[in-house]
């Protein structure tokens, strides 16, 4: 086992018994604090919430959720998804529950409303946490010993430390993430079992899992309808837009190394079919981040205060087609 201890601007690293080869050091540009769990593995005594999980699933993917729910040993809620065949986006458009800056797919809007419905049945329960996920989700093929996050303590860890820092939405499975800039703002070591890091980072996509509290999960369900992006996008452009005035209004971290990922290799009826790195590729991720902040600027998008989150407008007129009324498909007749 290593030991890490912080002094100054470095991390000094010390073999338990004897420094035969020498200290290794790790030098640091960011200033980072190293945290220890209250007690060791077993979890956090000063922790007295209840941490719940909820899965947004259609259904056929039962059989994946009950595996992960066995590997996670621990009771998951299923919330049924929305049938994106239901919608109509003319309607959405018109009566302006949906204003952004493309004519978004029936799909796009149909995963937002699920993750909305997951969300208030958490708001409906005893719990005080929550991590929402997505039926494809999956453990981190990262981690050699996955048993340790499905342990009754982990992620009540977790959920301790994220309050303590004002976490409004803490990812634990980012994706596509510009790695090269996190800035660390906190070293969770459990010597015996893990050792992660809460991470701000400017591009965190991916929805598949993720953490909050009642008071967020509040926030998030104001300030995400009318849906003005893409689910996973809106956290990362409110985060953005409350940098100014150092996240009060929210704030979003994630989980370095994650600790869960999507199966895209079994599971072949997603939306999706790339590897899903949480770092990178580096063009696509700088890109994504750019694009981020450019909407957050070109919107003027800003909070005037918890409870209100201001931003401009775009009156996007699509194709005609997408105010239509879809029309009932004929059934083939049969040939004599």
């Amino acid at each position: 086992q290593w030991y890490w201890r912080k002094r100054g601007g470095m991390r000094v690293c010390l073999v338990p018994l004897l420094v035969a080869l020498g200290a290794c050091a790790i030098w640091e540009d960011n200033t980072q604090t190293q945290l220890q769990p209250k007690i060791n593995s077993t979890g956090p005594l000063e922790f007295k919430g209840k941490v719940g999980l909820f899965v947004v699933t259609m259904g056929t993917r039962e059989e994946h959720v009950q595996k992960f729910e066995k590997v996670m040993d621990r009771k998951i809620h299923r919330v049924s998804g929305v049938d994106a065949k239901t919608l109509h986006q003319g309607h959405l458009y018109k009566d302006k529950e949906v204003i952004m800056h493309y004519c978004t797919p029936t799909k796009t809007i149909a995963l937002a409303m699920a993750h909305r419905n997951a969300i208030q049945a958490f708001l409906d329960s005893d719990y005080s946490h929550a991590v929402i996920f997505e039926d494809d989700v999956m453990i981190s093929h990262k981690w050699k010993r996955p048993y340790f996050i499905s342990s009754d303590s982990v992620l009540e860890v977790i959920a301790q430390q994220s309050d303590e820092l004002g976490v409004d939405w803490l990812n634990l499975g980012r994706c596509v993430d510009k790695c090269l800039a996190d800035r660390t703002v906190t070293t969770f070591i459990d010597h015996d079992v893990y050792n992660f890091e809460f991470v701000d980072s400017t591009n965190p996509m991916c929805a598949h899992s993720y953490m909050m509290n009642k008071a967020s999960a509040k926030k998030i369900m104001k300030h995400t309808w009318p849906m003005w992006n893409v689910w996973d996008v809106m956290p990362i452009m409110m985060h953005v837009a409350d940098r100014g005035q150092g996240n009060k209004n929210f704030k979003l971290l994630s989980i370095t190394p994650r600790l869960f990922e999507q199966d895209r290799w079994k599971l072949k009826d997603g939306i999706h079919h790339d590897d899903n790195l949480e770092c990178g590729p580096w063009k696509q991720s700088f890109r994504y981040s750019y694009e981020s902040e450019k909407m957050v600027f070109d919107r003027e998008m800003k909070f005037a205060n918890v409870s209100e989150l201001m931003f401009k407008h775009y009156s996007k007129k699509c194709p005609k087609a997408y105010y239509e009324e879809p029309k009932p498909k004929l059934k083939k007749k049969k040939k004599d």
